[in-house]
């Protein structure tokens, strides 16, 4: 997926395809393999999302997305659909919802 991004989105992009990807391992049963295939991600990237081995320089964790209302509410419908969502979409939907952006970008204000 490209998208022409500013900073902020680039900064999140990781992290929001990090938190999908544990949702898909764990919540669905997904291989890695098919979940690397659907985020456009390589295998060894998901096993390091799963591991949590990924760059400490993410701005946004994966953490606090998961725990972010807007995040639950998206990826429980994808869930619920049985993953046939396209993923793209999910993330478009993350990406650019004002909502959901300012809060996370309040929680790591509040961090530093």
């Amino acid at each position: 997926m490209k998208l022409g991004c500013n900073d902020e989105i680039k900064n999140l992009l990781p992290s929001i395809k990090g938190a999908i990807c544990e949702d898909l391992i764990y919540k669905m049963n997904y291989s890695q393999e098919k979940a690397a295939a659907l985020l456009g991600i390589t295998q060894p990237m998901v096993s390091k999302y799963i591991h949590r081995r990924y760059s400490a320089n993410l701005k946004i964790t994966i953490s606090r997305i998961k725990n972010n209302k807007m995040y639950i509410r998206a990826i429980d419908g994808f869930i619920k659909g049985g993953g046939n969502a396209d993923v793209d979409s999910l993330i478009n939907a993350l990406l650019f919802d004002k909502e959901f952006v300012d809060e996370l970008r309040t929680s790591e204000s509040s961090l530093k």
